[in-house]
């Protein structure tokens, strides 16, 4: 390893390049991103202090991706447009490889540059949509529009194998295909740039001593204390740097989250009730997961509505999870790569299980309290469609930019009643696998009626024929008029 160390040349301070294939380094007294040329060093402006996503990741991390080692050097953080930002983290690998692990949610995503052979060919985000299937330059296989986007370059650390340029706003699209196979359209400058790879975990990377010794450190959920900006009452958020909604439990105010700062938005109706209290702790699949969010949903079918309860849950390990009480009865939320599911007119296929079409309606949001990761609203909509196995469901719901599928199966709602009363500590009741659910809607659609009563009519004059074909033929009564 060649070591090449320097000065900043906006404070002075000392910087080193360990990677020879680096580009560019985030000074650590100043936070300048320092470029080097083949001439000097370059100062490209300054990042803002990082925001603490509770990453069981860091600079300096070693691991191991399809039997290469790897080490992390550094990392860029990405604002979403909706609030929140994301980790983009440098594998420098021995062969002078470079792999972008991207950190979401709990979710990681380990991609490669690939070299595209017909760049004019890769489609520009205005011909892109949530869902649509797309076909790059070079693949067999279509990808499918996971989400479309705009990113804002706002902080990072260590060693980037390009020059990041603090405040760079640019559009991206993440693609999504089966097997966990993931890619990223880049749009920073033409032509657009290919990231592709797959979903990958820390135990699968070899580092699950890491990710135990996270765990051990983040055995309770980090919460922060602070105080409602309407009525001055008290509050707490247990996910602080992943929530971008919260209510307050005092007034039923809706605020905004901003890195920790609140701002008023709303009073919210009181009264509704739910089952379990946030701030519960269950154990899922292993997983310690507090409950930090209670959500009212609704749909219309001929007229009358209903409505369903969905509780959020969350760990820093994994990131998010949801509880819902619906039509069928308790089930678990776990959200799936768009890509595992191949869609068809009537039915799709995940897992090589046909899942049926249920119905298509719209989920309204009608009731929000606790903590959310998304700018939710009273009224915010999302189209769902539905498909049922037996007792798995799966769940399709489109939003604007993003298109989201999760998998599901009923859950004991005994055994869940005593999870959340236990507390940490022996004699704890530990759930199944985390499922997912299909929203509630008791009516069928009126196209399902309609479809069930022709076919009913159908049946009762094929009858009628019959019977009147095969009836025996005899004079019953003769008479003669005068």
């Amino acid at each position: 390893m060649i070591v090449t160390t320097a000065n900043c040349p906006s404070c002075g301070g000392p910087i080193t390049f360990k990677v020879g294939s680096s580009i560019a380094v985030i000074c650590e007294f100043c936070g300048s991103v320092v470029a080097r040329t083949d001439r000097d060093l370059r100062n490209l402006g300054k990042v803002a202090d990082l925001v603490d996503t509770q990453s069981p990741l860091r600079v300096g991390l070693e691991g191991r991706f399809d039997g290469q080692p790897f080490v992390l050097t550094g990392r860029v953080q990405i604002a979403h447009q909706a609030g929140g930002v994301w980790d983009e983290w440098y594998a420098s690998f021995p062969n002078g490889a470079w792999g972008w692990l991207a950190e979401s949610q709990g979710r990681f995503h380990m991609t490669f540059f690939r070299q595209s052979p017909n760049p004019a060919a890769i489609p520009l985000p205005n011909v892109l949509g949530p869902g649509v299937r797309v076909a790059l330059p070079g693949d067999q296989t279509p990808w499918v529009v996971g989400e479309t986007g705009v990113g804002r370059i706002v902080s990072g650390q260590g060693e980037i194998p390009y020059a990041p340029q603090p405040g760079l706003t640019y559009a991206y699209a993440d693609l999504s295909g089966p097997g966990g196979a993931f890619a990223t359209l880049d749009y920073r400058q033409p032509p657009p740039v290919v990231f592709a790879g797959r979903e990958v975990t820390l135990k699968e990377m070899g580092i699950s001593a890491v990710v135990d010794e996270f765990d051990a450190e983040r055995k309770e959920v980090k919460v922060a204390k602070l105080a409602c900006p309407h009525c001055a009452g008290p509050l707490e958020l247990r996910a602080p740097d992943a929530s971008l909604r919260v209510t307050c439990p005092n007034c039923n105010a809706l605020l905004d989250v901003n890195h920790g700062n609140l701002s008023y938005l709303r009073t919210l109706e009181q009264g509704r009730q739910q089952r379990f209290p946030n701030g519960s702790v269950a154990v899922i699949d292993g997983v310690e997961m507090t409950l930090i969010g209670f959500m009212v949903r609704g749909c219309q079918v001929e007229g009358e509505w209903f409505y369903w309860e969905e509780y959020l849950l969350y760990s820093p390990a994994i990131g998010f999870r949801w509880v819902v009480n619906g039509e069928g009865g308790w089930f678990f939320v776990e959200p799936i790569s768009p890509g595992d599911v191949q869609v068809g007119a009537m039915f799709v296929r995940f897992q090589g299980k046909r899942f049926h079409h249920k119905e298509t309606v719209q989920a309204v949001v009608n009731y929000v309290r606790g903590e959310f990761y998304w700018r939710v609203q009273v009224g915010e909509p999302a189209q769902t469609s539905d498909y049922v196995s037996g007792s798995e469901t799966l769940s399709q719901e489109i939003s604007e930019n993003e298109v989201n599928w999760s998998f599901g199966r009923r859950i004991d709602p005994t055994m869940l009643e005593r999870a959340f009363a236990a507390r940490p500590g022996p004699g704890r009741v530990e759930l199944p696998p985390p499922r997912v659910y299909v929203p509630p809607k008791p009516l069928p659609s009126m196209c399902t009626a309609l479809g069930i009563w022709l076919l009913l009519s159908v049946l009762a004059y094929a009858v009628g024929v019959g019977i009147a074909m095969t009836a025996e033929r005899r004079q019953v009564i003769q008479q003669t008029a005068a």
